[in-house]
């Protein structure tokens, strides 16, 4: 590959990261007081090499609905160099919907931004989820990382002065 065809590669895959720490978005409803720290996190890898979902994505509890994180991991050093892409939520709804399944949906997902972070990064995509069981905790959380984390694939941040500070200089 040369410098011009490695540009080309780069360059679709440059994306814009922002820091945010500490954070500033205000915590609202059950997310209020609540220990983010006492959540357990845990970390299946979501494609094959072949582009199929992997095997570690059935190990995600099927009875449950919780917080999800989309994370690329370096395959130079995968325990240092880690990029939050996208913070999903799922409710459970008696068996209807689940983490799981709304985990395993992404592999069909026809958003653009989905298909892109797919497309790119794949082979190096991490799902990180915790489960929660309170439906209402799950949307104030959510809510409360997008907002803090400003994930690079999450369109839509509730917080409207967040919102309005980072479209002033990220339109």
């Amino acid at each position: 590959m040369n410098a011009f065809e490695k540009h080309e590669y780069l360059s679709a895959r440059k994306e814009h990261f922002q820091l945010s720490i500490p954070t500033i978005a205000p915590r609202r409803g059950k997310a209020v007081g609540y220990d983010i720290n006492q959540l357990s996190w845990n970390e299946v890898k979501f494609l094959k090499d072949d582009g199929t979902l992997h095997d570690d994505m059935s190990t995600i509890p099927n009875d449950t609905g919780g917080i999800y994180i989309f994370r690329i991991k370096s395959d130079l050093i995968p325990n240092v160099i880690n990029y939050t892409m996208y913070i999903g939520r799922a409710q459970y709804n008696n068996g209807t919907y689940s983490l799981r399944s709304r985990c395993r949906r992404y592999i069909t997902d026809t958003r653009l931004s989905i298909q892109k972070m797919i497309n790119y990064w794949g082979p190096y995509l991490y799902i990180s989820y915790t489960t929660i069981d309170d439906n209402e905790l799950i949307v104030d959380l959510e809510k409360f990382l997008i907002a803090s984390v400003l994930p690079v694939y999450n369109p839509e941040i509730d917080e409207v002065e967040i919102k309005e500070a980072k479209r002033m200089f990220y339109p």
